[in-house]
């Protein structure tokens, strides 16, 4: 059967997440570092499965994908960390709500990923805070959130924040961001409106024709996209 290797024409022999051959390997070896049965092939797919509530702090690295099956909400007592690169996959109309501490310092190199499991399903975006809006001005920075249901907002903020190089594009919802308290949104492209308080430095809103192909989810910038060195 097709081991469903992530780009095979490109030579990129690494195993997609819904590959067959993940978990498939010899269950004698080692387990991966994930604490799996091992993978088939020379490249593992490491992977880490939420939902409910978190009982422990999260440490989401580069090197292992996050799916979150089922609503999940870290746990105001906990944290979770993302690393630069780390990638955090959804099931349909799967919401993320972070109550505890966030750190989402992702790079150029290393972008921040909040994407549907399947390309042709929806999750239901990623809630920061609570009601009681009690965060004050955490920074966030090289984040791309993509293939949010119409009936949620990709990105929700309750507190002050401030967000860095942001991508919210390819989503139902006319509204990207909604923020309860002052939002500093820097250096960033987001395909649709935001409601609340936004100080707009160098970003786009309500923007799609900077992108090299928005129709067919490519948001990488065109050569001649005004988004090119607005971060001076």
């Amino acid at each position: 059967s097709d081991p469903l290797f992530v780009a095979a024409a490109n030579n990129n022999f690494e195993l997609d997440l819904l590959s067959p051959c993940i978990d498939s390997g010899d269950p004698a070896a080692v387990y991966d570092s994930d604490s799996t049965v091992a993978d088939m092939g020379a490249f593992p797919r490491l992977r880490q499965f939420f939902a409910g509530t978190s009982t422990e702090d999260i440490n989401v690295s580069a090197d292992t994908t996050v799916i979150i099956t089922e609503d999940f909400t870290v746990a105001a007592s906990d944290s979770i960390v993302l690393e630069s690169g780390a990638e955090l996959y959804f099931g349909p109309g799967v919401t993320l709500t972070v109550e505890g501490s966030l750190t989402a310092d992702g790079s150029s190199d290393g972008v921040i990923s909040f994407l549907p499991l399947d390309p042709d399903s929806t999750f239901g975006g990623v809630v920061i805070g609570t009601d009681d809006g009690d965060r004050d001005d955490d920074t966030y920075s090289y984040i791309q959130i993509s293939g949010v249901e119409a009936a949620s907002i990709p990105l929700t903020v309750h507190g002050s924040a401030t967000l860095n190089h942001v991508t919210i594009a390819g989503n139902g919802n006319a509204v990207s961001l909604s923020a309860s308290d002052v939002v500093d949104l820097n250096y960033s492209i987001l395909e649709g409106t935001v409601d609340g308080t936004v100080n707009n430095t160098g970003s786009f809103t309500s923007s799609t024709d900077q992108f090299t192909d928005y129709a067919n989810d490519d948001y990488t910038l065109l050569a001649e996209a005004a988004g090119i060195d607005t971060d001076t």
